[in-house]
């Protein structure tokens, strides 16, 4: 269900805009856009168009296909008031506003030429499409055209004097406080419109047809100034100048450690909504969500469980800042290190300090430096053992060899150190 309050305002010749108007909208459609025998424009199951009924004049080969494709989704509509209705269907789509587009009910133009139209077919002096114009011999009906105007014009007049009160009230708009008075003068101003501009191009926008040429092949139109437009002037400016997302600063781990909880923070201007997607060695599908950023800037939380979800490995990061004013969003991209806790959830896997490794020119505890390795090596696998029973061994095994390699190196540094190391002091001493 979708519900509509209209504003209405005014059509260019000067008619207001009533519910009569979108109801007979609703009618027109609904009649010309169902095939013959049952709705819509197809033969069920996908299958092609009937052929129409000798009876059927309200079928058009290439207007009723087009037209039915929204009738049949319209279920019911209900007018509420004089502004409002309500339009239930049967569509979907998981952007809101576009069902809400999909349901629209304004109609293009008043009742009255729509009606006029309609007449003008049926007494088949033209047709709706380019096919029917062609396979009858009849215009095909356009209401920018002089002549199409003053077919138009000719069945405006004979409504106005069929009635038995004066003027015909179309049996679309029966029940809803229609009167020959109400209808007469529809039918008046509409006749005053085309008079005057030499065609029936009647809208409802800021700007009307003016006058069309065809024979110079011009066109002049004019900007409505009776204040009936219900949009203020200046109420779309914010579209000249159209701020494009931007994201400014973003503040992501360089690491992050499975089992433990990430954060990171973004800031943007002319945003509002940020999608994000981190996705990790693990092959599986990436953890991704939208979070508001219009205040300028938002936070991006993952937890321990999302985080152990990406694997061990190198991760990417991708940020997407979007606007509801310009399609273009703006893109950032970063990696980043997805590692184990370590042994015990602590140190990672045997990581050696600087401190413990020999001090440069100490040569005569360089000389030992092996056998204090080896005791580092067994004092730090030792520490590990000590972690708790719950550590896997292939974890404490990984630790005591990266801590074996690093006492290595250690004692290759001392053996250097100790053959030249006097002799590189006082070469920098020289200098």
């Amino acid at each position: 269900r979708v519900t509509f309050d209209l504003a209405g305002g005014r059509w260019h010749h000067g008619e207001p805009i009533d519910m009569r108007d979108v109801m007979y909208s609703l009618y027109f459609a609904a009649e010309w856009g169902s095939a013959p025998g049952g709705s819509g424009g197809s033969g069920g199951s996908g299958g092609p168009a009937p052929a129409a009924a000798p009876a059927d004049r309200t079928f058009d080969s290439e207007y009723t296909p087009r037209a039915a494709q929204v009738v049949d989704t319209i279920v019911a509509v209900r007018p509420i008031d004089g502004d409002t209705i309500e339009v239930y269907l049967d569509y979907w789509h998981f952007d809101e506003d576009e069902i809400a587009a999909w349901a629209s009910v304004w109609p293009a133009m008043p009742w009255e030429v729509y009606y006029a139209m309609e007449s003008v077919v049926l007494d088949g002096a033209a047709s709706f499409s380019r096919s029917g114009s062609v396979s009858r011999s009849v215009p095909w009906l356009s209401l920018i055209v002089p002549n199409d105007a003053q077919l138009v014009a000719g069945a405006l007049r004979s409504a106005r004097a069929a009635g038995p009160d004066g003027a015909a009230v179309p049996a679309p708009l029966e029940g809803l406080g229609a009167d020959a008075d109400y209808a007469a003068g529809r039918y008046s101003a509409a006749l005053e419109w085309i008079g005057g501009r030499n065609h029936a191009v009647i809208g409802n926008g800021p700007f009307y047809l003016e006058r069309y040429s065809p024979e110079s092949r011009t066109i002049r139109i004019a900007a409505v100034d009776d204040g009936s437009y219900p949009i203020p002037a200046g109420s779309w400016s914010r579209f000249e100048s159209v701020q494009f997302p931007e994201i400014t600063g973003v503040d992501a781990p360089d690491v992050v450690v499975q089992g433990r909880p990430a954060s990171i923070r973004v800031s943007a201007a002319g945003a509002s909504d940020l999608h994000y997607f981190v996705s990790g060695p693990s092959g599986g599908p990436p953890a991704s969500g939208t979070v508001d950023i219009s205040s300028g800037s938002a936070a991006i939380e993952l937890d321990a469980g999302t985080v152990t979800s990406l694997g061990i490995g190198a991760g990417d990061l991708r940020l997407f800042a979007v606007s509801g004013d310009v399609m273009r969003p703006d893109m950032h991209s970063a990696g980043f290190l997805a590692v184990d806790a370590g042994p015990g959830g602590g140190r990672a896997g045997g990581a050696v300090g600087a401190g413990d490794l020999p001090e440069a020119g100490g040569g005569g505890r360089a000389g030992g430096g092996g056998g204090a390795a080896d005791a580092d090596a067994d004092a730090a696998a030792g520490r590990a053992e000590s972690g708790g029973s719950d550590i896997p061994p292939l974890q404490l095994a990984a630790a005591a060899a990266s801590i074996a390699a690093a006492a290595a190196l250690a004692v290759a540094v001392a053996a250097v150190v100790r053959a030249g190391g006097l002799r590189l002091s006082a070469a920098s001493r020289r200098r």
